[in-house]
């Protein structure tokens, strides 16, 4: 089957959001390791280094700039929300240093096998084959794994974010379900794809 120009922009497309994110995620790994190894900066300066989350309080208590105790941690107030920064060099800058790395290694895969789904439609004269069903459903499951990793980050970000500040009782602001939607969508596809397979094959030995 000869490509299409809308195949011929998604794949263009497909690949420039690949090594974008690919390069994004590797300077975000150097910026990480640099920061470890120079000087530990100081909170009570503009000028640092840090992770930042957005998060919500369900307390009532307001202040533009507040710093933890062991000054590994602090938050400002944005509007009704508030911005954490973590400092890199604390179990709790590792952990959402790994929690990040999972999410863009999730969108690095999730934008390869769409890549490999749109060559898959260039090698043959019909547009049905098993590789694209297996490729579909390696991208649900992909989504579908994105929302329950968001949900597991959601419960252990809050519980660090209760030992950084417990009188604040910071949550952090995540959206799940989106994923999850995505993916089943993308399966249901996928089992309306392999119909057409089969009844490609069918056709095939009848005639």
């Amino acid at each position: 089957m000869r490509s299409q120009p809308a195949v011929k922009i998604l794949k263009v497309l497909a690949y420039i959001g690949f090594y974008l994110l690919v390069i994004f995620t590797a300077l975000f790994l150097v910026k990480y390791v640099l920061n470890i190894a120079g000087v530990k900066p100081g909170f009570e300066s503009n000028d640092f280094r840090e992770l930042n989350l957005n998060v919500r309080s369900f307390n009532s208590i307001k202040s533009p700039l507040v710093i933890n105790a062991e000054h590994t941690a602090k938050y400002e107030q944005v509007n009704s929300r508030y911005v954490i920064s973590i400092h890199p060099d604390t179990p709790a800058g590792y952990y959402t240093v790994f929690i990040k790395t999972v999410y863009m290694a999730l969108g690095i895969w999730i934008l390869w096998i769409f890549i490999r789904v749109l060559k898959s439609f260039n090698k043959s004269d019909s547009p049905f084959h098993l590789k694209i069903i297996r490729y579909l459903r390696l991208m649900a499951l992909a989504f579908i794994s994105n929302d329950i990793i968001k949900m597991l980050d959601y419960l252990i970000e809050g519980r660090i974010l209760r030992q950084l500040f417990p009188a604040m009782h910071f949550q952090l602001e995540t959206e799940i379900g989106n994923g999850l939607i995505t993916g089943l969508i993308i399966w249901v596809i996928a089992f309306v794809y392999a119909s057409g397979v089969r009844l490609q094959n069918d056709q095939a030995f009848t005639i």
